[in-house]
């Protein structure tokens, strides 16, 4: 059963790299943008979930750049908390902790 969970995200991860090479190819719209850091987000949570923690975290800052530029308050709020999980992981807790507590800024802010 876990190897083909495993099977499953790989093979999630390759399209979202497929998707991402396409959309990267794109004209720059605020579509493809947003689009641009919604794939690197979830890619950022495939690498997360296989130990590739720099990778992870490259990821979730490329969508937290492609989610300022759209103004997406909630994918940034993601980007940040996501972020936060990858650096987490490697025992950087302090970092940790000022991802949380952006992501938990904007979130306050959206429930105001």
């Amino acid at each position: 059963m876990l190897l083909r969970e495993q099977r499953r995200s790989e093979e999630a991860a390759e399209r979202f790299l497929q998707g991402l090479a396409l959309v990267q190819r794109s004209k720059k719209t605020t579509e493809t943008v947003q689009l641009e850091g919604q794939l690197c987000d979830n890619l950022g949570a495939m690498y997360l979930k296989h130990g590739l923690f720099d990778d992870a975290f490259k990821q979730h800052q490329l969508a937290l750049q492609c989610f300022r530029q759209t103004a997406d308050s909630i994918g940034m709020m993601n980007a940040y908390r996501n972020s936060g999980r990858a650096v987490r992981a490697q025992e950087q807790y302090t970092q940790a902790k000022q991802y949380y507590d952006s992501a938990f800024r904007i979130a306050t802010f959206i429930n105001d």
